[in-house]
């Protein structure tokens, strides 16, 4: 649903809910606050502009990311006050 508040993927999911699957969550759920993205390798494809204006959590807990999505979330995610 759009007015989706709270994403929570780990790896287990992973192998059922593709990159692309994600994307869409974070395209079209405009509403999300909290996305729980733990354990997961292979997230600098994702784009979290979308979701920028109401993200205030992320936790990327164990996960494989690189320097330029996390300078993506650090500059465009203007409400967040938790990054794990």
């Amino acid at each position: 649903p759009k007015t989706l508040k709270r994403v929570n993927l780990g790896p287990l999911q992973l192998p059922l809910v593709t990159m692309n699957s994600m994307q869409q969550i974070i395209k079209d759920c405009r509403e999300l606050e909290e996305i729980h993205l733990n354990g997961l390798e292979g997230l600098d494809g994702l784009d979290f502009t979308a979701i920028s204006a109401t993200l205030k959590r992320i936790n990327l807990t164990n996960s494989v990311i690189d320097d330029t999505i996390l300078s993506q979330i650090t500059t465009t995610c203007i409400h967040l006050t938790h990054l794990y």
